[in-house]
């Protein structure tokens, strides 16, 4: 699945620029040239707020962050950052 997220991204990322934030509610079109076959109907702006938000997928934080991802510190991360 984290394959497929990153890629999901990146597509997005290619066609709409280089925007801050994929809304919640943006699901890969079906059929669209712009995403391989595999990806449409994927949920990814729900995806991506629970991976930048909630913490998702936290052993992957690296790869999301390549492609872009701002992602939020957890509360333990804020607390041993200071």
């Amino acid at each position: 699945m984290v394959d497929r997220i990153c890629e999901a991204v990146r597509c997005y990322r290619r066609e709409y620029g280089e925007t801050k934030r994929i809304p919640r509610g943006y699901k890969v079109p079906e059929e669209s040239s712009s995403y391989p076959r595999e990806l449409w109907g994927l949920a990814l702006g729900r995806a991506v707020d629970g991976i930048c938000k909630r913490g998702y997928y936290a052993d992957y934080r690296d790869r999301f962050e390549a492609v872009g991802l701002g992602i939020e510190m957890s509360a333990d991360e804020k607390d041993t950052s200071s």
